[in-house]
């Protein structure tokens, strides 16, 4: 997992945000990834957004049995205001 970026939430308050991208959609990434995500302690550190495949991400949380708390978005339409976890969707 590697941080793509960082930078101010719409507040301007500064949290920080970390770009992952899912890895290699037949391999081990999107569960590991799912799994690293579902730490409720992780995401109180940071903002994360995903990039891959929205479908797919869920259903590796679901073979993990994970609850996820994420929220899907088009790339082209990420909001600005604070959210634990985006999922950019390359689908679409």
């Amino acid at each position: 997992m590697s941080p793509l970026f960082c930078g101010l939430d719409a507040m301007g308050k500064g949290e920080l945000t970390i770009g992952i991208t899912m890895g290699d959609p037949c391999g081990i990434g999107p569960e590991i990834v799912a799994k690293a995500l579902a730490d409720e302690s992780l995401r109180a550190q940071a903002r994360f957004c995903v990039f891959g495949f929205s479908e797919l991400f869920s259903y590796a949380a679901d073979m993990a049995e994970l609850d996820y708390p994420w929220y899907r978005e088009q790339h082209e339409k990420l909001r600005r205001y604070s959210r634990p976890v985006d999922v950019l969707d390359d689908d679409d």
